[in-house]
C-alpha cells in the first residue's frame, strides 16, 4: 500500500507554515516562468530530493502533498512547466504514469522519442507495412523480428 505524507503521524515538519519556512530556503523563484527551482540535492535525472523523516523523497512530491493535497494511489506528478527541479505546486499535476509519459517533451525520454523515429536501430524504415505495434508506446520493426526468428531457427537446428 502506498503511503502519503498525510498518513504519517503529525509533526511540525508536516505543518504547512513550517514547510514553507524551510522550503523558502531551499528554492529560488525563476522570475520569467514562476518556477520554484530546487537548489539542494538533485538526483541524476534532475529531480530535487529531500530527506523526510529518514526517507529519501522527491521534493516536488513533498511540496505538492504539503501545499495541495495527497497524491492518489497510482498517480505520478507531471511537471507542467517541464522543469524537473521545479517544486511550485501550481506547476505540478497528479496524473497516471501513461499520461505523464505521453506528455513528455519529444526526445526527452527513450520511449517518447521512439514514437517519432523513422528508422529502427538497424536502419530499416518504419513504415506501416514494416511496423509491428505492441504495447504502447513501443513500436517494433517486422524485418528485425524476422531476422531474429531466422537466426534462432538456424541456431536451434544446429
Amino acid at each position: 500500500m502506498q503511503t502519503t505524507l498525510w498518513d504519517r503521524p503529525g509533526h511540525a515538519w508536516w505543518d504547512q507554515r513550517a514547510w514553507m519556512d524551510k522550503l523558502g530556503e531551499w528554492f529560488v523563484t525563476e522570475p520569467n516562468t514562476g518556477c520554484w527551482l530546487w537548489i539542494r540535492a538533485v538526483d541524476r535525472d534532475g529531480y530535487g530530493i529531500q530527506n523526510v523523516q529518514g526517507h529519501r523523497r522527491f521534493a516536488h512530491r513533498v511540496s505538492y502533498e504539503i501545499l495541495r493535497a495527497p497524491i492518489g494511489f497510482g498517480l505520478t506528478i507531471d511537471h507542467l512547466c517541464r522543469n524537473r527541479c521545479c517544486v511550485n505546486p501550481d506547476h505540478l499535476e497528479p496524473v497516471p504514469f501513461a499520461v505523464n509519459r505521453a506528455r513528455g517533451v519529444w526526445g526527452d525520454t527513450r520511449s517518447v522519442g521512439r514514437r517519432w523515429r523513422s528508422h529502427c536501430q538497424r536502419g530499416h524504415e518504419l513504415t506501416a507495412e514494416n511496423l509491428e505495434q505492441s504495447e504502447l508506446p513501443k513500436r517494433k520493426c517486422k524485418l528485425c523480428r524476422r531476422l531474429r526468428d531466422r537466426a534462432r531457427r538456424r541456431k536451434s537446428s544446429v
